[in-house]
């Protein structure tokens, strides 16, 4: 069951309370800071392990965001301790990659779930991981990487900086197409700071001291989206095949046309941003595929809507024209529009080919190295 998180002063509480064991060393507070007088770290932990004793100094957070464990690595590497004592870091829980981390710098590191390395160098190496997240995530949003809130992540794929907070959630707003028909309401202002606190802490942007909000690590930026990407889920669609010479100029006439938004999804824009040889198939995402479906094959049943003078057939195969049903905002944001024709952003384009199999995902390496040639400025 989880814990709400620890404050520091409740994390030292119960370092003296009860040692920490880290088979065969067992850990045991001997004082706080406030009893040293040393304002450098906040306690001294005696190690025992069969005959032999250390020494540690330790750093004690209670948040473990990329932030703050960063903070406290460069805290620690900073301290001149005397011979004889090493350095330690505490924190509720560890992650394997910090533990890692840690190991690579000669740190030693616990946590309070019972995961930890174990440093001295000469003597004793103890390493420990496996044990689960016990305490509460603080973040203010639980998952930033995926739905709607994402487009404030998702945003800084294509742009690298904003002066402020409000206009980057103006910026959001502009390439939201779902809101802007009116079937969802617009992100919030509140959402967006939330959002970007996260990022923050995750050391993928920095808010300035004038206010501005700049990308740090776009690598990282894509890792996170990529990871906590989700597939539409099955929903209903349409498929139709059309005779004509310019398939490309027919779907164009009915997403500018019809009145039904409309956008091609990632895997039909591959040809924006890659070189890769598919049929030639429109895959577009629409709120209502039936309502364009009607307008398609001239079954509209009224003259105010303009039709093409081919209209489509349904069919059950060798369809080229393929309408899927999505209300999500994700799958609508930031397209580019090129020909009259709304295609998918590079994201969502890279997104949905690292979906696939091999060869899609080898394409897709292609549209990942556009993006991280970087975004435009603001």
């Amino acid at each position: 069951m989880n814990q709400e998180t620890k404050t520091e002063s409740e994390m030292l509480a119960q370092l003296k309370s009860s040692p920490i064991c880290l088979a065969p060393v067992t850990l045991q507070m001997r004082e706080t800071a406030a009893l040293t007088g040393d304002n450098l770290y906040d306690a001294i932990v005696d190690a025992t392990w069969d005959d032999d004793e250390a020494t540690f100094a330790v750093e004690c957070k209670r948040l473990g965001t990329p932030k703050e464990f960063a903070a406290a690595v460069l805290q620690i590497q900073s301290w001149d301790l005397p011979d004889g004592t090493y350095p330690m870091l505490l924190l509720p829980y560890l992650k394997p990659e910090q533990l890692d981390e840690l190991e690579r710098l000669g740190i030693s590191g616990v946590d309070l779930c019972g995961n930890g390395v174990i440093t001295i160098p000469g003597r004793l190496k103890v390493y420990r991981t496996g044990q689960p997240n016990r305490f509460k995530s603080t973040a203010t949003i639980k998952n930033v990487y995926r739905g709607k809130t994402s487009l404030v992540a998702r945003i800084f794929a294509e742009q690298n900086s904003f002066p402020s907070l409000r206009s980057l959630r103006q910026a959001i707003v502009q390439r939201d197409l779902l809101s802007a028909t009116g079937l969802t309401k617009p992100i919030g202002l509140s959402t967006v700071s939330k959002a970007l606190k996260t990022l923050e802490q995750d050391l993928i942007t920095a808010r300035e001291k004038d206010g501005s909000i700049r990308l740090l690590q776009r690598d990282l930026l894509l890792d996170k989206l990529q990871r906590n990407d989700e597939p539409l889920e099955d929903q209903p669609s349409v498929k139709l095949k059309v005779e004509t010479d310019d398939l490309r100029e027919w779907v164009s006439f009915y997403t500018n046309v019809s009145g039904q938004l409309a956008v091609v999804n990632g895997i039909s824009s591959i040809s924006q941003y890659a070189v890769m040889q598919r049929a030639e198939i429109y895959q577009l995402y629409t709120p209502d595929p039936t309502t364009l479906a009607n307008r398609m094959t001239g079954k509209a049943g009224s003259s105010e809507v303009p039709t093409n003078d081919n209209p489509a057939e349904e069919t059950d195969r060798f369809e080229n024209v393929v309408l899927i049903k999505s209300k999500r905002p994700i799958d609508y944001f930031d397209v580019q529009v090129d020909e009259q024709l709304p295609w998918a952003s590079p994201l969502q384009t890279w997104l949905e080919l690292m979906r696939g199999d091999k060869r899609d995902r080898e394409t897709a390496d292609q549209v990942r190295e556009r993006l991280l040639k970087g975004g435009v400025p603001q």
